[in-house]
């Protein structure tokens, strides 16, 4: 299945972010002279608020990746369980959506209009080549394979018989 590894982005400390700092200390001096004189204010350390911002940032590594590796999980438990999985893979693997969890879920999860969209497209086409007398244009070979991928889903065979 095809999918992106969850991208990791080291914490740097750079001039900027220590003069944002700066910035921010001396806004709020501004903002309230009387409690800087009494010295509620406190003069700001850059090097621990630096270290502060290093420890949320790896925090904040640590619960992302565990979302993300949370929702890989739920998409393919998703995936197993639905009626129409040979199709949802061979859509997922065919088209260029994002290869993340939550295009997966969202492609689960709208599969129904999704599938509509993709008949009523391939019936606008054939209209078209019947309008045009055009039987020899070529079809579009990805919704050719997708209607027979529709066509050999467990769920269309129950339709059948009906």
């Amino acid at each position: 299945m095809r999918f992106n590894k969850h991208p990791r982005f080291e914490f740097t400390d750079t001039h900027q972010k220590r003069a944002a700092i700066r910035r921010r200390h001396k806004r709020e001096v501004n903002k309230y002279p009387l409690l800087a004189f009494i010295g509620e204010i406190a003069p700001v350390d850059e090097d621990k608020e630096m270290a502060a911002r290093r420890r949320k940032h790896a925090d904040d590594d640590v619960h992302d990746r565990r979302r993300h590796a949370a929702d890989w999980r739920k998409a393919r438990r998703l995936l197993r369980e639905h009626a129409e999985k040979d199709g949802i893979l061979w859509y997922w693997q065919t088209y260029s959506l994002t290869a993340n969890p939550v295009m997966l879920l969202d492609l689960i999860h709208n599969w129904p209009q999704m599938k509509a969209s993709r008949l009523a497209a391939e019936q606008r086409m054939n209209a078209f080549r019947r309008e045009r007398g055009d039987s020899e244009l070529p079809a579009c070979k990805s919704l050719t394979v997708f209607l027979d991928m529709l066509a050999l889903s467990p769920a269309n065979e129950s339709h059948e018989d009906a």
